[in-house]
């Protein structure tokens, strides 16, 4: 760790969570960004990943995921507010179309290897993963040994608002393969699984892990090892990250307010 990445962390690592100052903005990418309250429901133990934070690494992993992959086996990864207002609000799936599906834009599903959409509910985080290539579904949850059933009723629903966008998506797009609809619903399920780390507060840390590591490949297995050891890992890499438009700022947030060390 660099001494400009420990000095970050150890801003991050003294939020006070009962203050009112929020801190200083550390990870912009593409209108998402995550302040010094955001990163620290990261690296801190025993806090849940916060929902903006995860907005804003969705927009970072797309955009390192369009330079890493050809243009014919594309990763996309949904702003989770698809699955909230799908699941939670009931927002049409017009409206998800147009308002909640922005990653899909420009895009028609015959060049899109994996969507992943996040779901978030009471501080869990789980996701569900359409290869569509593969045709094959696959579930990121490191709370339950068996996430297909767990998540069974919410899964359909979601197989009914992605397949709708991807239809639409390529119908607005004179796509020369249209997506079929009612076709993800005969797919195979599968899932990673994880090993019991007995800490209900890493689901989104491990979350953020799996999808970083199967936009490579699937794996039946994923091991994190420490967790909290990969939360400070997993911060930096987002930090770092060539389109975290804050990272050329970082010396001087770090010189305005973190104390001398």
């Amino acid at each position: 760790m660099t001494k400009l990445e420990s000095d970050v962390v150890a801003y991050v690592e003294s939020y006070n969570p009962k203050g009112k100052e929020q801190g200083a903005m550390l990870i912009e990418c593409d209108g998402n960004d995550a302040n010094r309250m955001m990163c620290y429901s990261v690296v801190h133990p025993r806090e849940y990943v916060h929902s903006q934070y995860v907005r804003a690494v969705a927009n970072i992993y797309n955009r390192e995921w369009a330079l890493e992959y050809p243009t014919n086996s594309r990763r996309i990864m949904l702003d989770s507010s698809f699955a909230y207002q799908k699941l939670k609000t009931r927002e049409t799936y017009a409206g998800l179309l147009k308002k909640w599906s922005t990653p899909l834009q420009k895009i028609v599903s015959a060049d899109i290897s994996v969507v992943y959409v996040p779901v978030v509910d009471n501080g869990h985080w789980w996701c569900v993963a359409f290869a569509l290539k593969d045709q094959k579904i696959w579930f990121i949850d490191s709370m339950y040994t068996n996430p297909a059933s767990e998540h069974s009723g919410d899964v359909k629903k979601l197989i009914a608002a992605v397949e709708y966008v991807l239809h639409w998506r390529d119908t607005q797009y004179n796509a020369a393969l249209v997506w079929k609809l009612k076709q993800m619903h005969t797919w195979p399920l599968d899932s990673i699984s994880f090993p019991d780390y007995n800490d209900t507060h890493a689901c989104g840390i491990v979350m953020l892990m799996a999808i970083q590591e199967s936009a490579r490949a699937f794996t039946k297995t994923m091991q994190v090892g420490d967790i909290n050891v990969a939360r400070k890992e997993l911060f930096l890499s987002h930090l770092n990250s060539d389109f975290n438009s804050c990272r050329p700022l970082l010396p001087q947030i770090v010189a305005t307010h973190c104390p001398v060390r």
